[in-house]
């Protein structure tokens, strides 16, 4: 078992379709969650599919070279924490997800 404070793996990695041009383009986000308790990390992991349904629908669809600066990626990761803490504190009754961190970011 995991112990909270921690960290938790989203599995599998986050595959999204970008916007522009002819040729599809793809952004693939390898994210970590911190959470703080056993109990948060249960409501993550039993909201799942909401947590990457939010996600997707958050991601899809940007353009691609507005994801490229230190700055866009880091107002990204604030954009779609408070998402992900709004969505969890409406279906779960609590926030659960302190921080998000991306072990991996490919734009192609």
């Amino acid at each position: 078992a995991a112990a909270y404070p921690g960290y938790l793996k989203l599995t599998p990695p986050l595959v999204v379709n970008l916007a522009g041009g002819r040729r599809a383009k793809y952004l693939k986000l390898d994210i970590e969650f911190f959470i703080d308790t056993a109990e948060d990390a249960g409501l993550v992991t039993t909201h799942m599919p909401l947590i990457r349904d939010r996600m997707i629908t958050l991601l899809g669809g940007r353009q691609g070279d507005q994801l490229t600066t230190k700055e866009a990626r880091e107002q990204l990761r604030v954009e779609l924490l408070a998402k992900l803490r709004e969505t969890l504190t409406q279906q779960a009754g609590a926030p659960a997800i302190s921080a998000i961190y991306f072990t991996g970011f490919l734009i192609q």
